[in-house]
Formats: C-alpha cells, sequence, structure tokens
C-alpha cells in the first residue's frame, strides 16, 4: 500500500507545476457556465468512479443544498457535485488547484451540465468556487477567480493565461450583482427568427403544393392551388364558333317524323 501511495505521489510531483489556468473576466466566465447555484455543502465523501475517459479514478462528492439558483434550470432542493481527487482506503489522489469542499460551508458555485452520474463538476477547478462575506451591509463573493484576477496571486503558479483586461474582476461583487449579470445576459440572448404568414398572397408555391385557406371558422384548412381565372372543363366548354347542335329528343323525334311523312307523300303520288 506504501508503495502505491509512493508512486501515486511521484506522478503527481511533475503535474503541480503545471497546472495553468485561462482567467478570463468574470461576465465571459459566468455567461460559459451553464449552472450557477448558492448553496450549502454537507456529505462529503470520496468514490471510486470511472473518468470521461473511461479510466478508473477517485472522485470527491458532496451534497450541495440549494438556497438560490442564480442561471440553470434545476429542479429539486439539492443537487450532487464532485471533483477529482479524493482519500479512499488510505490512497489520495491529489489534484492540483482542485476545490476544496468543507461540511457546511455556504458558497457559489459555478457548474457543469449534468453528468453521467447525474452530478455537476464545479467549472474551472478552484476558480468556480466563491465564498461569501460581509461587505458594507452587502454579500459579496470572495476567491474563486477573483483570487487569481489579482496580480502575484495566482496559488503559487506562474503560468496562467490572463486576459488583456480583467478590471472588472478587481472590483466588490456582490450576489445581486452576479444576478443582474445573469440577467441581463439571458435577456440579451439572440432570438430565433420564425417567418410570419399575414395572408395568402405571400405564400410562394408550386403547382404540385397546396396553400392554407381560411374557413369561417377561422380554422385553416389546406386547399389544391388553382390558376386565377380557372377555364371550364372539356365537358362544359361551349365554342362559340361551331353551330348549334340540337341535342333535344323532342326535336330529334319530330324531324323524323317529317322526314316520314314526306317519303309516305311521294310514294303514294308516285
Amino acid at each position: 500500500m506504501k508503495m502505491h501511495l509512493l508512486l501515486a505521489l511521484l506522478f503527481l510531483i511533475p503535474k503541480s507545476h503545471a497546472t495553468s489556468f485561462f482567467i478570463r473576466p468574470i461576465s465571459e466566465f459566468t455567461k460559459s457556465t451553464s449552472v450557477i447555484i448558492r448553496g450549502v455543502t454537507s456529505d462529503i465523501h470520496s468514490e471510486n468512479t470511472v473518468n470521461p475517459n473511461g479510466e478508473k479514478t477517485i472522485y470527491t462528492f458532496a451534497t450541495l443544498s440549494i438556497k438560490e439558483v442564480i442561471k440553470g434550470n434545476i429542479s429539486g432542493s439539492s443537487v450532487r457535485i464532485r471533483k477529482a481527487g479524493g482519500t479512499i482506503d488510505g490512497v489520495t489522489l491529489e489534484i492540483p488547484s482542485s476545490v476544496e469542499f468543507k461540511e457546511g460551508e455556504d458558497g457559489v458555485f459555478f457548474l457543469s451540465e449534468e453528468q453521467s452520474d447525474h452530478s455537476y463538476e464545479v467549472t474551472g477547478m478552484e476558480l468556480g468556487k466563491f465564498n461569501l462575506a460581509n461587505q458594507d451591509g452587502k454579500e459579496v463573493l470572495k476567491g474563486g477567480l477573483f483570487a487569481y484576477s489579482k496580480p502575484h496571486a495566482h496559488g503559487g503558479h506562474s503560468d496562467h493565461i490572463m486576459a488583456n483586461d480583467l478590471s472588472e474582476n478587481l472590483k466588490p461583487w456582490s450576489i445581486n450583482q452576479l444576478k443582474e449579470l445573469v440577467k441581463s445576459q439571458s435577456s440579451a440572448a439572440p432570438e430565433i427568427n420564425t417567418p410570419t404568414i399575414k395572408n395568402n398572397q405571400e405564400i410562394t408555391t408550386s403547382s404540385n403544393l397546396s396553400v392554407p385557406n381560411e374557413n369561417a371558422n377561422g380554422m385553416i384548412s389546406s386547399v389544391p392551388k388553382t390558376e386565377e381565372n380557372p377555364k371550364p372543363s372539356d365537358s362544359t366548354e361551349i365554342n362559340k364558333e361551331e353551330p348549334l347542335y340540337i341535342g333535344s329528343a323532342v326535336w330529334y323525334a319530330l324531324a323524323i317524323a317529317i322526314m316520314t311523312l314526306g317519303v309516305y307523300l311521294f310514294l303514294r303520288r308516285g
């Protein structure tokens, strides 16, 4: 067991000097985060599980009792959150810059989409967890991304990629300001334009398509497209240039009778 622990530590030593983050403005971090919850952590424990690459590893889980959902569609009174690393049966997997969970801690957590095990992972490791402190009568966010935005305060790591302008991270942010930011970003989301049909004349169809027709009840039905000036069918069409055809049975019978009478008289005179 000691040998396994020693090997694990040897593999982790090089990684402890290679952890780096992209430090960006809080507005960008908020916009790219799927779920933001204020809650209290409890039931912290580690489990052997499988990472997204299908490899067995150790994760530490916690129950986050929800005090407020700031962003995302979350139902229920709590969610399960997780971080990579932890200790099981004397074996410790330590991940540099991993977020810390503490029992009964009230904080704001930036979370990923729901994972396959129905848990939510903290976004950006320790960048995604903020503590709360009272300042001038307001609840202000502390730590997390803000701690890494200060000059020469990067947790002992010097290879972070910094955005050009981090001025918004250097001023105090209250939890109410965070809510307003999320609200403004949600309302600024682009709308999906759907076509609106005002009348039948605005619809372009081929000869094989149907166009909508509104009946007296206001219901839309589909009828075949017809020409603006429909021609009568062959069975009813009359050509005015042709002589009138007498199709009446009465006139036909009368003509036969006259012809028969004429033949009869001609024969008697002969």
